[in-house]
């Protein structure tokens, strides 16, 4: 089911021990060492972050185990947490450390130790930041040749949990860094990130949850556990807590993808988002799951910012039917839209096919094929004849008479179905066919126009939500 992400999972990835630094850290209650440095996933015992982390009596923050050190000269809150740090490591990565970290300007006089960011009372807040994220973006800060097998995207056997770890690693460096302009910490992580997007979507979506999900006693002081259920409610119906859900992640990676004009990495991470909502949320009936895609599906100005994920949610909600529906969290408005889109839709109408002509008329042959690509690309045609052939035949593959069958039918489920399962089938699509050894990288054309279409079409879809308000 999906979770929230969690401080706990800030050690999953912290490489450092007492014997990691020279620096000298502040006294702490004595704990195991892999409370404070994980090897592997299998060996990290959920909790133990929050049972290692140094209660800070004067305000109820928690001292980070791995980076706080004793002769650091500033400190940063990140959530409840506090990390007690060195300028001179920062200021090394950063090009404009003052200004990205918010550091204050100190008056005349002033003494350090009571000045913004130097005792603990009156730290430096870092706000949208979870604790993991800025431990990451440490580990590599502190520790960037230790632990090498850490810092390396994992290899084909790596399990779903292994995967995600690794992506959200790469993911919270890559972010912080552009954040905090460490140009040369961003460019490292950049290309490890999209490497692993591109191998890996299906498992990063698979392992999200159990990788990243947080203990019941997240932020819970007195150890009583919550209902998890209750949890889940309580984080879907307030808008501001979706970011909690470890499938946020992939919203953000979207976000930073545009911001960084990443077209490929865009279109990944959005692939891996939609093929999250299309077949968790299908694939299991729990509430918890209906509730992140509903909270998703209403997140503010999303029909305008990224119409092709609001279609590819309005999509799912419909092939979801009139029981997801009627959930209260739905205005009448919303319930009505739904039953009017299933008119419009039944059958899909033509403008919605010929939006995207190739994903609804099966091609005969890889000369077809090709002969698509090439009409609706600039200068360009493929000139190897075996690229030509095993594209074609990676199309055929994922794009099988049985998927042309279901979405040309005139049955609403059954079209639906086909349309839900877009993104599945081009994941594998892409998996297959960048491993195609070809000196034009035809590939890269043709990903890219069929992220075109298949992004018209969920954007097609999105104009027949008539209810928005």
């Amino acid at each position: 089911m999906p979770k929230r992400r969690t401080t706990r999972d800030s050690s999953e990835l912290s490489l450092g021990s007492s014997s990691d630094s020279p620096q000298k850290r502040a006294k702490q209650d004595e704990t195991n060492e892999s409370d404070v440095e994980v090897i592997d996933s299998a060996d990290t015992i959920p909790g133990e972050l929050s049972k290692s982390v140094e209660n800070n009596a004067n305000d109820g923050l928690l001292r980070h185990p791995a980076y706080y050190f004793e002769d650091g000269n500033i400190i940063f809150r990140v959530q409840n947490t506090l990390f007690k740090v060195h300028i001179s490591l920062l200021k090394l990565q950063s090009n404009d450390f003052e200004t990205v970290f918010g550091i204050p300007q100190v008056a005349t006089g002033t003494e350090p130790s009571q000045s913004q960011g130097a005792p603990d009372q009156n730290p430096i807040t870092l706000p949208d930041i979870l604790v993991r994220q800025f431990c990451n973006l440490m580990t590599l800060i502190y520790h960037p040749f230790s632990h090498k097998h850490l810092l390396n995207p994992p290899g084909v056997s790596a399990s779903k949990g292994d995967i995600a770890i690794s992506f959200a690693f790469y993911f919270d460096i890559a972010t912080l860094s552009h954040r905090f302009a460490m140009g040369d910490i961003e460019q490292w992580a950049r290309p490890h990130l999209e490497q692993i997007l591109r191998a890996s979507g299906k498992r990063i979506a698979g392992g999200l949850d159990d990788a990243l999900g947080e203990d019941l006693d997240h932020g819970n002081n007195s150890g009583v556990q919550d209902n998890p259920g209750g949890r889940y409610k309580r984080i879907a119906e307030e808008t501001g807590k979706l970011n909690e859900f470890c499938a946020f992640r992939l919203v953000e990676a979207i976000s930073y993808a545009r911001i960084i004009s990443n077209t490929r990495m865009f279109n990944d991470c959005l692939s891996i988002l939609q093929f999250y909502c299309n077949v968790e949320p299908l694939a299991k009936d729990e509430p918890c799951l209906q509730l992140l895609l509903i909270g998703l599906f209403k997140m503010t100005s999303l029909r305008e910012s990224d119409p092709a994920l609001f279609g590819s949610l309005f999509l799912v909600l419909l092939h979801k039917g009139n029981k997801l529906w009627s959930h209260d969290l739905f205005t009448h408005m919303d319930r009505m839209a739904f039953f009017s889109a299933q008119s419009y839709l039944t059958p899909l109408p033509d403008s919605l096919k010929t939006s995207a002509p190739l994903l609804f008329t099966k091609p005969v042959s890889s000369k077809a094929l090709i002969k698509f690509f090439s009409d609706n690309a600039t200068n360009y045609t493929c000139t190897e004849r075996q690229c030509r052939l095993d594209t074609f035949l990676s199309w055929q593959k994922n794009f099988d008479g049985q998927y042309y069958n279901r979405i040309n039918s005139k049955e609403f489920v059954v079209s639906t179905k086909a349309l839900t399962s877009l993104p599945s089938r081009r994941l594998d699509f892409s998996y297959q066919v960048r491993r195609i050894k070809c000196s034009r990288e035809c590939y890269e054309v043709v990903l890219l126009q069929l992220d075109e279409m298949i992004q018209r079409i969920h954007a097609h879809l999105g104009e027949y939500y008539k209810g928005f308000d």
